[in-house]
């Protein structure tokens, strides 16, 4: 006959109040590495959008949104010309005007963020 040793109620109560603050710890680290990334996006588009009258680069920005599909960043473009209009589009894809600033940016950024994204979960673990 084997024995099998059972955990006491304090025993499995440490393990998951640690788990929880690994994972609270993990969850933290790796919001802190997204928005450091965003934050590198919206900088990288502003320097890489094109200029006329400065409106387009000032108008760039991140909003976070928390839904429930997790965090998410929403970064936009929403300078408007004369008549209303918002104009980035037309900038970023109008084969004629071949300006592109925001695709630039992210492709810039993306080897970083997830290289920063890789070493806050490194630290968390």
């Amino acid at each position: 006959m084997t024995s099998q040793r059972l955990f006491n109620t304090n025993e499995i109560n440490n393990i998951a109040a640690t788990l929880r603050r690994r994972g609270m710890a993990i969850e933290t680290a790796t919001k802190e590495a997204l928005l450091d990334g965003v934050k590198k996006i919206v900088r990288t588009a502003k320097f890489l959008a094109p200029v006329k009258t400065g409106k387009l680069a000032e108008s760039i920005h991140y909003e976070q949104e928390d839904s429930d599909k997790g965090l998410v960043f929403k970064i936009s473009a929403d300078a408007k010309n004369d008549k209303g209009k918002i104009y980035a589009r037309i900038v970023e894809y109008d084969p004629r005007i071949n300006r592109p600033f925001m695709y630039p940016a992210i492709e810039r950024c993306k080897r970083g963020i997830n290289e920063n994204l890789k070493q806050a979960l490194r630290r968390e673990t």
